[in-house]
């Protein structure tokens, strides 16, 4: 019981210690855009989305996308 007692409260300033030592990171700004890079932006592959949904509408179900699948892309040889 008495090493509980001891143990406890250094935990608590243990923890205590490593909150107040992530402060300045949680109050910086984000960093500003450069305009010489593109930005990598995914887009949904519409088309398939709006099959897959318009099935399910036809079954009588309902369909929520976690994660929706990515356009794929053929790449041009040239």
């Amino acid at each position: 019981m008495r090493t509980l007692c001891r143990f406890v409260p250094v935990l608590l300033v243990l923890a205590l210690a490593a909150c107040a030592s992530s402060g300045p990171m949680a109050s910086s700004t984000a960093p500003t855009a450069r305009p010489d890079v593109q930005p990598n932006l995914m887009h949904d592959d519409g088309e398939y989305i709006a099959r897959v949904n318009a099935e399910a509408r036809r079954r009588g179900l309902l369909v929520h996308w976690v994660n929706p699948p990515p356009r794929h892309v053929t790449a041009r040889v040239e």
